[in-house]
């Protein structure tokens, strides 16, 4: 038992999802079809807050970005 947890759950579906020995945890998602759908909602999501399905295209977003690396340059 690792993680406390005996069981993975996909978020989609609710269906058990199966364990991932590289990264020792459940999948979050149960199958290809579920990880799709996740992909949808998230870009829908970006889409109806933003406007875009991307942030990193916008110059001003990049900007903020930088600043908050703190390796970055000026």
């Amino acid at each position: 038992m690792i993680n406390k947890k005996d069981h993975g759950t996909c978020v989609i579906c609710k269906k058990e999802s199966p364990w991932r020995e590289d990264i020792y945890r459940y999948d979050r998602y149960c199958c290809e079809k579920c990880k799709k759908e996740g992909a949808r909602i998230a870009k829908a999501n970006m889409i109806e807050k933003y406007g875009q399905a991307t942030l990193l295209n916008n110059p001003d977003h990049q900007k903020k970005m930088l600043k908050n690396r703190s390796i970055s340059g000026t």
